[in-house]
């Protein structure tokens, strides 16, 4: 299956079969979601001497109760279609259809530079 994820037709590569991993991190908000940490500066200097005292170093993404779910499972080693399953399990008919539901959230997570593939790293699979 062709998809068009990356701005480009990618033939040869089909999106369940892909390996998602998390380029940021996260934590745990006290109602059992997740807060995506993206740092404020990519620069130490600017982290040091141009943020505020008491700023965090971090903008907080919260996310929702499935989306905090889907994030979990993001761990270089599952494939999409693995991810998609063990949301199935869990949130059963409030995820269908969980295949383009994943996929349509691991889009919007890599447009927005979250997260990306095993497979789109430079050398190829897995690499």
């Amino acid at each position: 299956m062709a998809f068009n994820i990356f701005g480009k037709k990618t033939s040869g590569l089909n999106y369940l079969e892909l390996t998602p991993y998390c380029i940021h991190g996260h934590e745990s908000s006290g109602d059992g979601t997740v807060n995506i940490l993206i740092p404020r500066f990519k620069s130490e200097f600017a982290n040091k001497y141009l943020l505020p005292k008491k700023k965090s170093k971090y903008v907080k993404v919260n996310l929702d109760e499935i989306a905090s779910c889907t994030w979990r499972l993001i761990d270089g080693r599952s494939k999409v279609t693995e991810i998609a399953d063990k949301m199935a399990e869990q949130f059963g008919d409030n995820v269908q259809p969980v295949n383009d539901r994943v996929t349509q959230f691991l889009t919007q997570l890599y447009h927005n530079g979250f997260i990306s593939f095993n497979e789109l790293k430079k050398g190829g699979n897995n690499g």
